[in-house]
């Protein structure tokens, strides 16, 4: 009897594999699934006569991509005395190789792919066994780490023998009043953050023009915006207040009311340290954004700074007529490589006229990028609002080089960005007359000639400053900190004793025509050393 000729269903194409009793009872996973599949094929054979005959047993072939597949559905009716009929017939027939041919190419398939199945078995279970053992290095790195950050905590907290740790205080910072007159600042300008070495806090006055502080007086509500401006400032912590104009020097007799800190609303303030330094004869060059506007402000600057602008020593020139410089009263960048030429030509050309002028002082918050410039091209000492901005705050900072550590934190040199009109309430910036950047303004720009490159060259080779030190007749082991000891400063020093000068003699405050003359010699001698400047050993040299 000839089998009818059927085709061996693909692999997974069975219509329902639970279908088959032995399936049914490993339907848990997809391995016990092809497992079922395998037994099933490999006691399977062809359909028989008999085989048809049963009821439900007969597989129909079914269209499936072209190729017949049976469906093995029909025999979910079959009992389970006839499946095992059927298992009977067809062990006992299996050894009939023409007859079972089909069937044997489709168990071959499924096992093949059963093996390869139970290889990615073991694959992946080597790899969880690896990721686990991985997993648990990081668990006690994990471990490790909270440990020591727990350790660092608790050490920072304490000091030696699990002492409580000092409190660092803050590093110092300054206030800075500004005008309401908007501008890109170029660096050293006052109103740039990148000019200082410490943290800087500004607030804009609203209503507090140029003109307002060119003419030295105040509206009520501009005075009362003032106020509130050096107020906010102090509650901000700041440790000393200045402005952003020299021409506020008109209000430093009202800032220092209002203020509980330090106040230098300009950097005239120095003008009387600065004349103190040299001889009567002596004159100090001013330079200002305007010469004609310094002048009306000289009887703020005679009354409560000791001096007189008009007086011949100090003379006073105006920066208006260089080339380029009127880009400050517009409001724009001020092109530095084009103005500091004729800056440097302006400067030595005044001492040139007047020679008896011994030292500089910038007036103008815009006029500190050319300090150097000027430094380096006179050999004269340059003074300006950053370095008031330096003294003023020095007496807040921890002195590196001697006395008590680990009180003050250090400087994060990182500098807060400020936009203008920051620090102002919604009502305060709608009382701003400069509500948006000057028009036309521009970055500040960077030198590009090659003669201004040659002059920064120059002008890092400069000898370093260095101070003289005039020394009693008095000898003794000097502490760190002593003026007479060369580690409290962060530049060099020359000293120079003069035979006979005593303390006695210091204290009395009269010298022997002798010691006088030993005296005059020791000077003489620093000066021809270079030296940049001249001092004591003892506060009794005033005399």
């Amino acid at each position: 009897m000839a089998y009818p000729q059927q085709t061996a269903p693909p692999m997974g194409m069975y219509h329902h594999p639970a279908a088959h009793p032995s399936m049914m009872m490993h339907h848990g996973s997809r391995l016990d699934l092809l497992e079922a599949e395998v037994n099933h094929i490999r006691y399977s054979t062809p359909p028989s006569a008999s085989m048809s005959k049963l009821p439900g047993m007969v597989p129909s072939p079914t269209k499936l991509g072209g190729s017949e597949v049976l469906d093995f559905g029909s025999l979910s009716g079959a009992s389970t005395g006839a499946s095992s009929n059927l298992m009977d017939t067809t062990m006992a027939s299996s050894a009939d190789a023409s007859v079972a041919a089909p069937g044997h190419h489709a168990y071959h398939q499924l096992f093949s792919l059963y093996k390869d199945a139970v290889t990615q078995l073991n694959s992946l279970q080597v790899r969880h066994t690896q990721l686990m053992s991985t997993h648990q290095e990081l668990m006690m790195a994990h471990y490790g780490a909270l440990q020591y950050a727990a350790e660092t905590e608790s050490n920072a907290s304490t000091g030696p023998a699990g002492a409580p740790k000092k409190q660092l205080k803050k590093h110092p910072c300054m206030g800075v009043i500004r005008l309401d007159y908007n501008y890109p600042p170029a660096d050293g300008d006052t109103d740039s953050p990148a000019s200082f070495g410490f943290d800087v806090t500004y607030r804009v006055v609203p209503g507090m023009t140029f003109e307002i502080a060119q003419a030295g007086k105040f509206t009520e509500a501009v005075e009362r915006r003032f106020a509130e401006g050096i107020k906010f400032l102090e509650q901000k912590g700041v440790n000393a207040i200045t402005g952003d104009c020299g021409f506020m020097m008109a209000f430093q007799v009202l800032a220092r009311k209002i203020a509980t800190v330090p106040v230098f609303m300009s950097s005239m303030v120095q003008c009387p340290v600065i004349g103190a330094a040299f001889d009567a004869k002596d004159q100090i060059l001013i330079l200002t954004a305007n010469g004609n506007s310094l002048k009306p402000q000289k009887d703020v600057l005679l009354n409560h700074c000791g001096f007189d602008v008009e007086e011949d020593r100090f003379v006073i020139r105006g920066c208006q007529d260089i080339p380029g410089f009127d880009a400050v009263a517009k409001g724009q960048a001020v092109p530095i490589d084009i103005v500091q030429p004729g800056m440097v030509k302006m400067t030595a050309d005044i001492i040139r006229q007047n020679p008896r002028i011994s030292g500089i002082l910038l007036e103008c918050t815009e006029l500190p990028p050319y300090a150097d410039a000027l430094r380096a091209s006179t050999g004269l000492p340059v003074w300006d609002a950053v370095t008031a901005a330096d003294f003023y705050i020095s007496g807040f900072k921890d002195n590196p080089r001697f006395g008590v550590d680990d009180w003050q934190a250090e400087w994060d040199q990182e500098q807060e960005e400020y936009a203008f009109g920051q620090n102002l309430i919604e009502k305060e910036r709608a009382q701003l007359v400069n509500k948006a950047s000057a028009p036309g303004a521009k970055k500040a720009a960077k030198p590009k000639s090659k003669a201004a490159a040659q002059k920064m060259k120059k002008m890092a080779k400069k000898q370093a400053p260095t101070l003289g030190v005039v020394r009693l007749d008095y000898n003794y082991p000097p502490a760190a900190g002593d003026i007479d000891c060369a580690a409290s400063y962060g530049y060099d020093v020359l000293f120079r004793c003069v035979p006979g000068l005593t303390f006695e003699m210091a204290q009395s405050g009269m010298m022997s025509y002798r010691v006088q003359q030993e005296f005059v010699t020791a000077i003489q001698w620093l000066e021809k050393k270079g030296v940049c400047g001249i001092t004591g050993d003892c506060g009794f040299m005033m005399a």
